[in-house]
């Protein structure tokens, strides 16, 4: 049996509030067992296109195979293993952004658009409004793996990204939402989440 879900009280900080279903594993002690950590799963697989989902016992990835090495930002606050990577190169709107300290992107099946730290949105640097974004990736045998958003179907060429497909008669919406949001991001300030409001030993 797994528990998931169970919560002593909920207080709402804007909008709409739930309990969500993550797909992370590892943990913080002060945060409440998570839903993969109580079962076998081993690895995770997403084919957008094909709307399916994979949970495997086994590992996913061949020892051959290329991949993007993970990184665990748990000793800097985070609460959960999150599926992180260093960022190589961040290009928006067709302009290098000019990264002045490392920077990471979490990738999160639950997050529609992108999410970008306030620090990084108000910083100047970022060109906005954000129409198309491409994030590079070193992978550990020193290729480039890019994620690539953008408001048009029809995109331009880049390298690394496949190309797919759309007939002429399609339609092109030049106002297409890609929603682009300051977040807060609490995670590497002194004390972050060193105490719950109800004084429970999980986070809350």
């Amino acid at each position: 049996d797994a528990i998931f879900g169970r919560i002593n009280s909920y207080e709402g900080k804007g909008g709409g509030g739930a309990v969500f279903l993550g797909f992370a594993k590892r943990r913080l002690p002060r945060i409440r067992p998570t839903l993969l950590e109580q079962t076998g799963v081993a690895a995770l697989r997403f084919d957008f296109p094909g709307r399916r989902m994979q949970l495997s016992p086994v590992p996913l990835i061949g020892w051959r195979e290329d991949a993007l090495r993970l990184i665990d930002l748990r000793p800097r606050g985070t609460p959960i293993a999150n599926y992180a990577c260093r960022v190589e190169r961040l290009v928006v709107n067709g302009c290098l952004v000019p990264l002045d300290r490392p920077c990471v992107a979490v990738i999160d099946t639950g997050t529609t658009g992108l999410s970008v730290s306030e620090d990084l949105y108000d910083s100047g640097i970022l060109p906005v409004p954000v129409r198309e974004a491409q994030i590079e990736m070193r992978t550990e045998r020193g290729g480039v793996a890019v994620l690539e958003a953008s408001v048009r179907r029809r995109r331009r060429p880049y390298p690394g990204v496949p190309t797919i497909e759309q007939p002429l008669s399609a339609e092109e919406y030049e106002e297409f939402p890609l929603v682009v949001s300051p977040v807060p991001v609490p995670w590497f300030e002194p004390g972050f989440g060193e105490a719950c409001a109800d004084g429970e030993p999980f986070q809350c």
